[in-house]
């Protein structure tokens, strides 16, 4: 994310899976089976496979019509598709814009066990109409042992950076584009 932007509070709950996760993520319909797991460097991560779906709906954030054009949606997470299983994917769903399906499917290294691959910094289309966004993850068509794993779920909004037009110190007003003295 740029070093310019404004980072805000983390949009999505339980976005590394905690205890109580699901509390946050529902699944949806009854196919595939799920896993919460530990791994010893992210930490706890939700295992799908057999075509499971959890979602979490998200409120979308309100700003005026000035403000909207100058904010920007952000999302990002950590994968693996561990056995290389199809149909493993995680959609956002904003209620107006949209459906965008970010594709984890593919060929595992057969080399690699288990290799988690970041998803970060994607751009997130999002209409001022929009009341919510729902995130969706889809376990892959694998079973048994195979399936995605899925942490650090993290959907930010940036804001432009900030510009200090003024400041007043000690009953004194200070122009900053100056650095003049008002008064």
């Amino acid at each position: 994310m740029s070093g310019d932007s404004i980072r805000g509070r983390n949009l999505v709950k339980s976005g590394r899976f905690p205890d109580k996760w699901e509390d946050h993520w529902k699944r949806r319909g009854t196919q595939g089976g799920k896993l919460w797991q530990t791994d010893p460097i992210y930490g706890h991560y939700l295992f799908l496979n057999g075509q499971a779906v959890y979602v979490q709906s998200i409120a979308a954030a309100s700003f005026t019509e000035a403000q909207f054009p100058q904010v920007e949606y952000r999302f990002g997470f950590r994968y693996e598709n561990l056995g290389g299983g199809l149909n493993a994917r995680v959609v956002l769903k904003p209620t107006n814009a949209e459906e965008d399906s970010i594709e984890l499917s593919g060929v595992e290294d057969a080399e690699t066990l288990a290799e988690w691959r970041s998803f970060l910094d994607h751009p997130t289309r999002v209409l001022q109409g929009d009341k919510t966004i729902d995130i969706e993850i889809h376990g892959s068509d694998s079973t048994d042992g195979a399936g995605l794993r899925t942490t650090d779920f993290e959907l930010q909004i940036l804001l432009p950076e900030l510009v200090v037009a003024g400041l007043k110190l000690d009953g004194r007003e200070y122009l900053s584009s100056t650095s003049t003295l008002l008064r």
